[in-house]
């Protein structure tokens, strides 16, 4: 295989020279005879595609890939990919499936050290998608599991805002307060989407623990970026309202009532 190429394929990757790097990939291929580490390169085509978009064509590569050598690692990589291509393409039943299969199948490549970093992907895609599939406590498990993996910075948020949705879901508000606040801390490198229903949620679990004037703090912090994040503003003057009750304020409370009745209507 030429290193060369690849390193170049995947830098250009990481960067988001897209283009680039799937035509560094395929020249890569061309000049690799050794069927694992053909296959490989292929794998990495898939990714690349993946990215892109092209999700039959990224799957088409795999299914390629997985043909060219019945290799464990090439295996086990290419259901990988196969479940990260259903995910994308909103299959989250189906990839769950196929990310549990890797890890049935395959414990003997994910166990070595040079695809460690495969198994702390599996996981922390399982535990994502049984979130999103509220799943809470399988989802908390397999989470608290991945806290300790060495992420990215995109994917210790990731795994942190839904770590904290599961614990609130679970009635575990002590928990779920903890670790909306760690996540919280670093909010200017999260998803928008994510940091404002991480303040929300905080919001509530202030509101029930009668801190009103911390709930004050979260709701009023969304009220600016409600619409630009998609929250529904009618629910949010619902809960400025309530808020604003529990801190005896007659006026404010009337007034986000009123407005809450106006954005139903």
């Amino acid at each position: 295989m030429h290193t060369g190429r690849l390193k170049n394929a995947v830098e250009m990757r990481d960067a988001g020279r897209l283009e680039e790097s799937l035509r560094e990939l395929e020249a890569a291929e061309s000049v690799t005879p050794d069927p694992v580490e053909r296959a490989m390169v292929v794998l990495n085509q898939s990714a690349v595609l993946a990215r892109m978009g092209r999700v039959e064509e990224a799957q088409a590569r795999t299914r390629r890939a997985a043909s060219l050598s019945p290799a464990p690692e090439v295996q086990c990589n290419a259901l990988h990919s196969r479940a990260a291509g259903l995910a994308i393409a909103g299959h989250l039943d189906s990839a769950l499936v196929e990310f549990e299969r890797v890890l049935r199948e395959y414990p003997g490549v994910l166990r070595s050290e040079a695809y460690a970093f495969l198994y702390e992907d599996v996981q922390v895609r399982r535990g994502l998608l049984l979130t999103q599939l509220n799943r809470y406590e399988a989802a908390r498990k397999v989470l608290e599991e991945c806290s300790s993996f060495d992420l990215s910075a995109d994917e210790r948020w990731k795994v942190l805002y839904n770590l904290g949705r599961c614990y609130f879901n679970l009635k575990d508000p002590g928990r779920a307060k903890q670790t909306f606040l760690e996540f919280l801390g670093r909010e200017d490198q999260a998803d928008p989407t994510h940091v404002a229903s991480a303040h929300f949620l905080l919001g509530t679990i202030y509101y029930n623990e009668g801190a009103g004037a911390k709930a004050l703090l979260e709701f009023e912090w969304l009220l600016p970026r409600a619409e630009q994040v998609g929250m529904p503003t009618s629910l949010l003057y619902t809960w400025l309202a309530k808020t604003h009750r529990m801190l005896r304020n007659k006026p404010e409370a009337e007034r986000y009532e009123a407005m809450a009745k106006a954005a139903h209507r």
